[in-house]
């Protein structure tokens, strides 16, 4: 009788090409690219950081960025807390983070949140 294994992939090396999947996924959702790790927790704390920022200023389309950050926290807390299962549309997702970026293209005071939240949303939402 031989064993058969179903819904299993291991991959051993180095893999940092993107992996595509198709299926139902469940529990938390971990995007990797080589060493680098994007987990929602800290990209939701990077949001929340910006967007408490942004807050405390009186920047032109202050608001739509406010709207736009509460927006795709809402995104990342539902692929966190229900996975592939969520119902979010990453061309969405990152359409709302490209209005951000463009909006605040100008605040050099803003410049590092803005890199580590780009690099997050690029491996989280690809």
């Amino acid at each position: 009788m031989s064993e058969r294994y179903h819904n299993r992939i291991d991959i051993g090396g180095d893999s940092t090409a993107p992996i595509v999947q198709a299926g139902r996924n469940d529990g938390v959702v971990v995007a990797a690219s080589g060493d680098a790790r994007v987990v929602p927790d800290q990209l939701i704390a990077l949001l929340d950081q910006l967007r408490a920022g942004v807050g405390r200023t009186d920047l032109r389309g202050r608001e739509v960025v406010e709207d736009s950050l509460a927006d795709l926290t809402e995104d990342v807390r539902a692929l966190r807390d229900r996975g592939a299962a969520a119902e979010v549309n990453a061309a969405v997702a990152k359409s709302r983070w490209e209005k951000v970026r463009s909006l605040l293209g100008g605040a050099v005071q803003f410049a590092p949140l803005v890199v580590a939240i780009s690099g997050h949303i690029e491996k989280l939402f690809g």
